[in-house]
């Protein structure tokens, strides 16, 4: 990482319900990118039977120095 940078990339998992508004489900630091595709199989398999989908998204936030 930059020694400068005021932001960092993280990594969303997304829900939404019937078509509505995209929510955050959880956050990813970079460190635990490896784990994204466990937990969203997770939450796919939490909501059999209801009208929800789940995305994973890259969003940067600043940097709390």
């Amino acid at each position: 990482m930059r020694k400068n940078a005021k932001t960092k990339e993280v990594k969303v998992i997304q829900g939404s319900y019937a078509g509505g508004p995209w929510y955050d489900e959880a956050v990813y630091n970079r460190e635990e990118y490896s784990q994204i595709r466990h937990d969203l199989a997770e939450y796919r398999t939490s909501t059999v039977g209801q009208p929800m989908g789940y995305r994973v998204i890259t969003r940067r936030v600043p940097i709390n120095a």
